[in-house]
């Protein structure tokens, strides 16, 4: 008997176990295809997310530039920008990115252009509160990339004269002479010359000193005879400043401009004749103008003042003043303002130029005086488009407050051979051309005034309204959580 079973039986048995094999290893090769092809899948998309990124923080980055480099072009806080042929436009925004503060949509939904279809928004917040006063923006920038969204920030400040305690283009006098700092000063706030520091004796700086010279010039030759304290130290061959670019940059004209709208003070010529305004601790001011007596003759030099606007309310006005001769101004400022005259007109200071508040004035030269307080708000600036000349002769210690700017002149005191010297007490900041004397210091004495200037913080981000601009700076780039 044949004990072999038949080759077909065989291969039949075969046939049955194979089949349903095959047919498992096939769903398995099929799983692990669609998985492979899920995991190729996602990390395309991975990539094209990662790439749609990229693209968004390029378009974003573009509309920073954009708008750096129109910043830089006009040099001046983005309220005095233009854009397109006119002013910028602003408004009130109450989304928690901007933080009710004012905003203007500068750029909205601009290709980034390339080989992409991303695009960017541009928005620009005012950072200090003021349109009027801001130095302080934020840029925000906005790019886009189908679902993917990239926010950039870079802050910007405006630099302005009144951002230094002390500027000064010429450390001499219209002769030449060196001035200098003597014993007994004290200056406030970051200094900022074209020209060497002169020192003799020990006066006191309390912030960095800048100089666009190479040295410090010691009358006695230095230590111990000459010993300055710089608290802040000192910086020597700094860049240089360009001083006359307020005057043939156009930026006084800002404020000439804003003057001659309905609600700022534009005075006109006056046969060269100079005009006085008084300001008034009800917040009001009083304007008037120099004529000639009636009858009189100019060769017989009979003038008197004639009454412009009394008591009117400085809320009332844009914050601008701009004359055309030379003003006067006194008195205890009750809201903020600007005043400028024209090239080559002084401003006289006549007698103390203080704020409302505090009611008392040393207040504020005290260590432990708070300038975030909420009640404090009154500024002032005078822009002279020749000296700021003190013109108070009275023996005893003199108040100013503002800030203070003369363009083709210096910043000087008519009676500094007085004697003896009493104390000038600034609170704001301090800039001219060149420097003019306001006391003089020797082994005979002392003359004039000894000089304690504090430098008003509030100036950095927000002056008076209007303020030229110096330079223009931008810090602080951010890449933020996208809000969107």
């Amino acid at each position: 008997m044949n004990m072999c079973k038949k080759p077909w039986t065989i291969r039949a048995s075969e046939r049955a176990f194979a089949l349903p094999f095959a047919a498992l290893v096939g769903v398995i090769m099929l799983v692990m295809g669609l998985a492979f092809l899920q995991i190729s899948y996602l990390d395309v998309d991975s990539a094209a997310k990662n790439t749609h990124e990229t693209q968004a923080l390029g378009a974003a980055e573009i509309g920073i530039e954009r708008a750096r480099v129109m910043a830089g072009n006009q040099a001046r806080p983005w309220s005095q920008m233009t854009y397109g042929g006119g002013p910028l436009v602003w408004e009130s925004s109450a989304d928690p990115l901007y933080e009710g503060h004012q905003i203007c949509r500068l750029i909205i939904n601009a290709p980034a252009g390339g080989a992409t279809n991303a695009a960017y928004s541009v928005v620009i917040e005012d950072r200090a509160g003021d349109l009027s006063t801001s130095t302080w923006f934020r840029i925000h920038s906005f790019g886009v990339m189908k679902s993917k969204v990239r926010h950039v920030t870079l802050e910007s400040l405006a630099l302005t004269h009144a951002s230094f305690g002390w500027l000064t283009n010429l450390e001499r006098d219209e002769e030449g002479n060196r001035l200098y700092f003597f014993d007994g000063d004290v200056i406030d706030g970051y200094v900022y010359s074209n020209d060497a520091i002169n020192i003799q004796g020990s006066p006191l700086f309390t912030d960095l000193v800048n100089t666009a010279a190479s040295d410090i010039y010691y009358a006695n030759g230095g230590p111990p005879a000459d010993n300055p304290q710089f608290l802040g130290g000192v910086n020597t061959d700094a860049p240089y400043l360009d001083f006359q670019t307020l005057m043939t940059g156009g930026h006084i004209a800002i404020i000439r401009d804003k003057a001659m709208e309905p609600t700022g003070i534009y005075l006109g010529p006056n046969d060269g004749l100079p005009y006085r305004i008084s300001f008034n601790p009800n917040a009001t001011i009083t304007i008037e103008k120099r004529v000639l007596k009636k009858g009189s003759k100019k060769k017989d030099a009979a003038y008197q003042w004639e009454n412009i606007c009394t008591n009117k309310p400085l809320s009332s006005t844009n914050g601008a003043i701009y004359a055309e001769e030379e003003t006067w101004v006194s008195g205890v400022v009750n809201g903020q303002v600007t005043v400028a005259t024209s090239e080559d007109n002084d401003i006289l200071i006549t007698d103390e130029l203080v704020y409302a508040y505090p009611a008392d004035k040393k207040k504020v030269f005290n260590e432990d005086w708070d300038p975030d307080d909420p009640n404090f708000t009154n500024k002032i600036g005078l822009i002279s488009g020749g000296d700021i000349i003190l013109k108070e002769n009275d023996a005893a210690d003199l108040y100013v407050m503002g800030s203070f700017v003369a363009v083709n002149g210096s910043f000087v005191n008519e009676y500094s051979l007085r004697d003896p010297a009493k104390a000038l007490h600034i609170y704001g900041s301090m800039a001219q051309d060149r420097r003019g004397p306001v006391g003089f210091f020797g082994a005979e004495g002392a003359t004039g005034y000894s000089k304690d200037y504090k430098y008003d913080d509030r100036f950095l981000e927000a002056p008076t309204p209007y303020y030229p601009p110096l330079a223009f700076a931008v810090r602080d780039w951010h890449l933020r959580v996208p809000e969107f």
